[in-house]
Formats: structure tokens, C-alpha cells, sequence
């Protein structure tokens, strides 16, 4: 298992055991003001509708983080063997030699892995980034959706830095920092990935 896939894993993890907390405990704020009312069967409904509405979240979190890590491992998995095998291929059809055929799979290995893990990131960064620009708000107070061009760009990239600088937050520059971790955490992921496939033969 790679370490994005991991970290996407135990995101999963982390955060289906945060939402249910959060519901279940949403259910029973409201459920001691319903009785506070004495509304005692609407008390009961919401610590009961927290309680169901916490563990289905958890199970879809969990679930999400999981799969999401697979699919993540398996594509760097698969663009490693493809790699190995076009290096192979063609130092083979060069006519090199049988050693020279295998070193041009193990370094096509990590070259496939590192561009796997590279693509993975930037589908994750796109990801990121799509999300934020439909659903977040600018420093502004305006929806990032509404705007267009270069200020949806800086307050898209602000918002993933944790706001503007004025706000406290690390801004523009923060924001494509976090992207570019992204995308050199998994090429990174992907180049190990390579490297251990070939210290398997």
C-alpha cells in the first residue's frame, strides 16, 4: 500500500469518527431542549436520528476513503507495470541486450509510477480545487462560484490556504503550496511504488 493511499485511507478513517461525534451529539443538544419543553418523544426522535444519521456517515466516510485509497494504489500499480513494459519493449526493439532490456524496465517501473502518481495528483488537486470553487466564499463574502478569471484563481487558492493573509490564513501562495504538496507527495509515492517493484525480481 503507497502512503497517499494511506493518508487517504486514514482521512476516511478520521473523519467518519469526527461526523459521527458531530451528529450524534447535534442529536442530543436538540434532544435535552425538546425536554427541556417537555417534548419527550421529539427528544427521543432526534438522539435516535443522530445516533443512525452518526453511524451512516461514519460507514460512508469510511467506505469513501477506502475505495478512494485503492483506486489510488491501483493506478499507480498499473501505470508502474505499463511503464516496465514500454521500457522493455523499446530496448527490445533496439536490439539491446538482455541486461540492457531489464535495466529499461526497472527504470521505465519508476517512470511509470512517478507519471501515475503525478496524474493522481493532479485529479486529486482538480478535485480540491473544483470543490472549493463551487462551494466557497471569497474574503469577500462573495460565492467564488460568482466570480470569474483571475479572482475566482487567487480566492479559489486562498481558500485552500486556509483564507487571505488579511484574514489570518496563508493566502495564494499557501494555497498552490498545498496543491504542489499534492502532486509531490504522489509522484513521490509513485517513484517508491517503482522502486519496489523492482526489488521484487
Amino acid at each position: 500500500m503507497g502512503l497517499l493511499g494511506s493518508l487517504l485511507k486514514g482521512s476516511g478513517e478520521i473523519l467518519g469518527v469526527v461526523s459521527e461525534g458531530v451528529l450524534k451529539f447535534t442529536g442530543e443538544v436538540v434532544g435535552q431542549v425538546a425536554d427541556e419543553f417537555g417534548a419527550n418523544d421529539l427528544a427521543d426522535t432526534s438522539r435516535n436520528m443522530g445516533k443512525k444519521l452518526g453511524e451512516v456517515s461514519n460507514i460512508a466516510l469510511k467506505t469513501t476513503g477506502n475505495i478512494t485509497g485503492t483506486i489510488v494504489d491501483k493506478t499507480i500499480d498499473i501505470t508502474t507495470e505499463i511503464g516496465g513494459g514500454l521500457g522493455g519493449f523499446v530496448a527490445q526493439s533496439y536490439g539491446a541486450s538482455e541486461g540492457e532490456i531489464q535495466n529499461a524496465k526497472n527504470i521505465g517501473k519508476i517512470v511509470g509510477g512517478a507519471a501515475g502518481g503525478l496524474i493522481v495528483g493532479d485529479v486529486i488537486g482538480a478535485g480540491v480545487t473544483g470543490i472549493t470553487a463551487a462551494a466557497g466564499v471569497a474574503s469577500t463574502g462573495a460565492a467564488i462560484s460568482s466570480l470569474h478569471g483571475a479572482a475566482q484563481t487567487s480566492a479559489t487558492l486562498a481558500q485552500i490556504g486556509g483564507g487571505t493573509l488579511a484574514a489570518g490564513g496563508g493566502g495564494v501562495a499557501a494555497g498552490q503550496a498545498i496543491l504542489n504538496g499534492i502532486n509531490v507527495i504522489s509522484t513521490g509515492d509513485g517513484v517508491v511504488s517503482g522502486i519496489k517493484k523492482n526489488q521484487k525480481y
